[in-house]
């Protein structure tokens, strides 16, 4: 036994570190049996355990196993102790289990930084701040990535402070400040490529894409988006790669290559239905109603939108819910379905003014003010259409603020929803004719 456990202890990280620990799954939980009387390696093999059942989607095993090392593996150190425990918080925060995680997070804080154990200590207040931002509290997530920041870089920690550097990009994407997103988003690749595992990489590379593709610049985003997908592939995390796989769909939408879109985005949802990820499954379904929209296959793109929508529901995702109404407005509107349109603007209307904040929100907004005007052109008498494009203009004009005129301009009339807002506007004489330079408020 003593002799396995030590083969296995070598043979295991190795797998880890080319990707191919589900292959070793019946010798990582053979490895955990026989650590049972050697703490140490038991913390760290049930670690790696439990992050594999949680990539599987595995969760009520994930924490069974936590649980169990825990109780065997009292009285060991708190520095390992608290590395299963930020495990079993992370596991919360996938379940949605945000005030569970959100509370051992904060005790597990507390404690470490008593004993001084500033490193761990910052991990805590980077997953603080992925809780808040989870739940839309986008200056506490800040506040907290970026002490996690500073932390990591008096600690001369380059990898975790790449990790921050991400985190913020993410809450800058958020708040609509696409070339702050940009900067972190590049820096932490730049920390991560040398320091970083590939999943770290493929995510700073997700955010790039993303924030290139908000700036409007598809082609650009290609490379990084697919790079992010290739990092991914053949791997563990089949999900991950999945996810990414539904960026690279998106991508070639943008692109105008519907085709090319509907094979991954296909793809990507097979494989999430196979994981049972809700969530990831339901995002996948909206995308492939995007795609069939731009096909024109209205029948179509409106089955997948309804999936999506009651799915998004049931999670009680609210803004993705509203866009998945959105798309199914366009689609009505594609398709001259009256009473779809008037359905579904209602639908939306009473969500959106449910939501404090929504990330891209101008975009429902427009929806919003082409279904009222379309209803009010078939004789329906609708509240004033004009407030939804005023909301969305000021929008657009805010994240126009942050950007150099050059790509201002590619932002303003090269993203097809913003130059319809621009347009709309201008047909209607909206106040600000001309976006504020950039540095302004707007």
């Amino acid at each position: 036994a003593a002799t396995g456990l030590k083969l296995l202890w070598q043979l295991l990280p190795v797998a880890r570190r080319l990707g191919k620990l589900n292959e070793y799954e019946e010798e990582l939980g053979r490895a955990v049996e026989l650590a049972k009387q050697d703490p140490q390696r038991l913390l760290a093999l049930a670690s790696v355990k439990a992050e594999l059942e949680q990539e599987a989607g595995r969760y009520d095993e994930a924490e069974a196993t936590i649980q169990e090392t825990l109780k065997l593996a009292r009285g060991i150190d708190l520095r390992r102790q608290a590395l299963l425990l930020i495990q079993l918080g992370k596991l919360f925060i996938r379940q949605r289990r945000n005030e569970e995680a959100q509370q051992l997070f904060s005790s597990l804080h507390h404690t470490l930084e008593k004993q001084s154990l500033a490193p761990l200590a910052a991990t805590c207040r980077f997953f603080l701040g992925n809780i808040a931002m989870h739940e839309d509290r986008l200056e506490e997530a800040a506040g907290h990535h970026q002490a996690a920041l500073e932390e990591r870089r008096r600690q001369n920690l380059p990898g975790p402070a790449g990790l921050s550097l991400s985190a913020l990009g993410a809450v800058a994407l958020a708040r609509g400040n696409y070339p702050e997103a940009l900067a972190a988003y590049q820096q932490a690749f730049e920390l991560l490529l040398e320091h970083g595992k590939p999943t770290d990489v493929s995510y700073t590379l997700l955010g790039v894409g993303r924030a290139l593709t908000l700036l409007g610049d598809y082609p650009a985003a290609s490379k990084p988006l697919r790079r992010a997908l290739s990092l991914r592939a053949g791997r563990d995390d089949v999900a991950g790669e999945s996810i990414a796989r539904l960026e690279v769909a998106k991508n070639y939408l943008h692109l105008g290559q519907p085709e090319v879109a509907l094979k991954e985005a296909r793809e990507a949802l097979f494989h999430l239905e196979l994981l049972s990820l809700p969530g990831p499954t339901a995002d996948a379904e909206c995308l492939l109603g995007r795609i069939h929209l731009a096909r024109r296959r209205h029948e179509e793109a409106r089955k997948h939108l309804s999936t999506a929508l009651a799915t998004h529901r049931s999670l009680e995702l609210q803004q993705a819910a509203a866009f998945d109404l959105a798309w199914l407005l366009d689609t009505a509107l594609s398709a001259d379905d009256l009473e779809g349109v008037r359905r579904y603007a209602v639908d939306l209307k009473a969500l959106v003014d449910r939501l404090d904040r929504i990330d891209m929100g101008e975009r429902l907004q427009l929806r919003m003010f082409r279904g009222l005007e379309f209803l009010s052109s078939k004789g329906h008498k609708v509240v004033d259409a004009r407030k939804h494009l005023e909301v969305a203009y000021r929008e657009v004009l805010r994240k126009a603020s942050h950007l150099e005129p050059e790509t201002r301009h590619r932002f303003l009339l090269q993203i097809d929803d913003n130059q319809a807002i621009v347009a709309a506007a201008a047909r209607l004489g909206l106040a600000a004719a001309s976006p504020p330079a950039a540095g302004a408020q707007g």
